[in-house]
């Protein structure tokens, strides 16, 4: 029989410990996620445990996010992966597990339960107890060697940037630090999310993430003589780096340096013996050609509802890149959206949409 509680803080370790040994897991199951969402959004958080006599066999952390836009349970905002970590539960465990969480979403009125990615479990039991909605898709490449990297899984017209790139001589450095993010990292992201048409996370944001996951937490530069013009954000977990930021200038694209800097940090990766690069998720064509020359493999990438059956009956549509309000409202932020303004009031649009 499983217990299912609410986790304590007394017992964040073994949350993290858990986590850390799961194969899907990915940096926003951490505790220190959760500490970094309740500090800046005040969200309620109910991050759940399920156990048996021989210990944890799943998690689930759950933020409750009520905004002008919409009420609901998701797991978990600002996270491209989230959702049940339990590749051991079976169907009378999740069954359990399901019913607890209906009548989760029915004692709070809230109309359903999102789960971004879903990965923790298999696709064949996420199916069976939750309603599906393919989103996209993501990229991951597996490390080998880098001489195998370069030989068999890189194709030509990648090589030919990254050598192009070493040609005009810019410079890679990594430099983790509250300085670095302030100073390099954060105001190359506001220009990068004003030249996307996108609203930016806020400086604590970032800030925070490092105090709370600082040795998960990663950033490689490139400098241009005495510029630094691009750097690229990651996060490194169980033996996978996930990337989350790619931001650069746009004079200097012709050198190829996001090109030079993916490589870099492979590179990096496969020092360090670590065994997958995950690039994220794939929303669009370019993202797809930009991914597909690294020799990635491309998986469906999922959302999963829980309804409310008191509330609600049908899932959610959520919006993409291609919607035409996102491609309407990107058009306005990119090109009519003062910068100054818009670095100032983003936090509080990316609260009200939760992404």
């Amino acid at each position: 029989m499983i217990k299912i509680s609410e986790l304590r803080d007394e017992n964040k370790d073994r949350w993290d410990n858990f986590v850390q040994k799961h194969k899907d897991a990915r940096f926003y199951h951490l505790f220190g996620f959760k500490e970094v969402l309740e500090g800046l959004y005040r969200d309620r958080s109910f991050y759940l445990i399920v156990e048996n006599e021989n210990g944890i066999i799943a998690v689930l952390p759950i933020f409750l996010v009520k905004t002008a836009l919409f009420n609901k349970a998701v797991s978990l905002p600002f996270a491209e992966y989230a959702g049940i970590l339990g590749g051991d539960l079976n169907d009378s465990e999740m069954k359990l597990l399901v019913n607890y969480l209906i009548d989760f979403l029915k004692e709070r009125n809230v109309p359903y339960l999102e789960i971004n990615g879903g990965l923790g479990l298999s696709e064949v039991l996420m199916r069976k107890f939750f309603q599906r909605l393919v989103f996209g898709q993501y990229a991951e490449l597996e490390l080998t060697s880098i001489k195998d990297i370069w030989e068999n899984k890189l194709d030509g017209q990648v090589k030919k940037a990254i050598r192009k790139a070493k040609n005009f001589e810019i410079d890679f450095f990594e430099e983790t630090s509250e300085s670095s993010i302030s100073n390099y990292f954060y105001p190359l992201y506001l220009k990068s999310m004003k030249r996307k048409g996108s609203p930016a996370q806020s400086l604590k944001f970032f800030i925070d993430c490092y105090c709370h996951l600082g040795e998960y937490f990663k950033i490689f530069f490139v400098r241009d003589g005495k510029k630094i013009t691009t750097a690229l954000q990651g996060y490194f977990t169980n033996k996978r780096v996930f990337i989350q930021h790619i931001v650069s200038e746009v004079d200097n694209f012709e050198k190829r340096p996001v090109d030079f800097i993916h490589w870099e940090f492979i590179k990096w990766a496969c020092e360090n013996g670590l065994r997958y690069f995950d690039f994220g998720m794939v929303r669009y064509e370019g993202q797809r050609r930009f991914k597909e020359k690294w020799g990635v493999k491309l998986s469906d990438y999922s959302y999963y509802y829980l309804l409310n059956p008191k509330m609600c009956n049908i899932i959610p549509k959520p919006l993409t890149p291609l919607s035409p309000k996102v491609v309407f409202l990107t058009k306005i932020w990119n090109h009519i959206m003062p910068q100054a303004i818009g670095d100032f009031i983003g936090p509080f649009i990316r609260k009200q949409i939760g992404k």
